[in-house]
């Protein structure tokens, strides 16, 4: 084999092996994944907000036409300040289905005044309607403006009666 052929070749596979290596480290780094927090021997960091409540429900709002509605509510707090909680938490609510795949993500919106996020999409948004409620589960974690992520509570899709459920 010409050397040219040989240092080619070998150049190649030194290539293919720092994109294997380069990937692998990457995955074992960690994910920036907002529900990294599901494991319940898992410490969350002292300064990182608290999620105390959850729930979800399906509902159908009076006399509407438009379709089912999801409630979505949860209760927070924060050791660093309430403040530090962005109002808006991008998806911070993971929609789950029977097998424990996620599918959707819902973005509430959260209160200082009354440490309560919320948010009410109409079931064409959550993938599920009432129907089948009970199918599926919601994962909610928020994160601080420091990047610090809450405990994650999950709960399990129910149907309910009205905005407040």
């Amino acid at each position: 084999m010409p050397f040219f052929t040989v240092l080619s070749l070998s150049l190649t596979l030194l290539a293919c092996g720092e994109k294997g290596s380069e990937a692998t480290d990457t995955a074992t780094e960690g994910s920036d994944s907002l529900f990294d927090n599901t494991d319940p021997s898992e410490e969350v960091d002292p300064n990182a907000p608290i999620i105390s409540a959850a729930d979800a429900w399906c509902f159908i709002p009076g006399e509407s036409t438009e379709g089912e509605q999801w409630g979505f509510k949860f209760t927070f707090d924060d050791p660093q300040g309430v403040e530090t909680v962005p109002r808006l938490q991008m998806g911070a609510i993971e929609i789950l289905n029977s097998n424990g795949i996620a599918t959707h993500t819902v973005d509430p919106a959260c209160s200082w005044d009354t440490l309560e996020c919320s948010s009410y999409p109409f079931s064409t948004q959550v993938g599920t309607g009432c129907d089948a409620a009970n199918t599926i589960s919601i994962k909610f974690q928020i994160v601080d403006e420091d990047g610090n992520s809450s405990n994650t509570i999950t709960v399990e899709g129910r149907q309910g009666d009205g905005f407040e459920g």
